[in-house]
């Protein structure tokens, strides 16, 4: 994909998980990643931050396999 392609791809994505998902998570009545966190650790829990850091780093490590996965193939 071309540089201007990849970066609209990247600010529509930006976009939709921003704005579109919650509100339609909302819709249907599917509860956000706060309300989850909060269930499953409780009010000011540390442990919910080092959890939500680690799926940070887990998603940002599969992307980052994923791609160079892309880009060898593509060589």
């Amino acid at each position: 994909m071309k540089k201007k392609g990849s970066i609209l791809a990247f600010i529509s994505g930006l976009f939709s998980g921003i704005f579109v998902v919650p509100l339609l998570l909302g819709a249907l009545g599917i509860p956000g990643f706060e309300v989850v966190l909060t269930a499953l650790f409780g009010e000011g829990s540390p442990w919910a931050i080092v959890f939500s850091v680690l799926l940070i780093v887990l998603v940002l490590f599969v992307t980052n396999k994923v791609s160079n996965r892309e880009s060898q193939k593509n060589i």
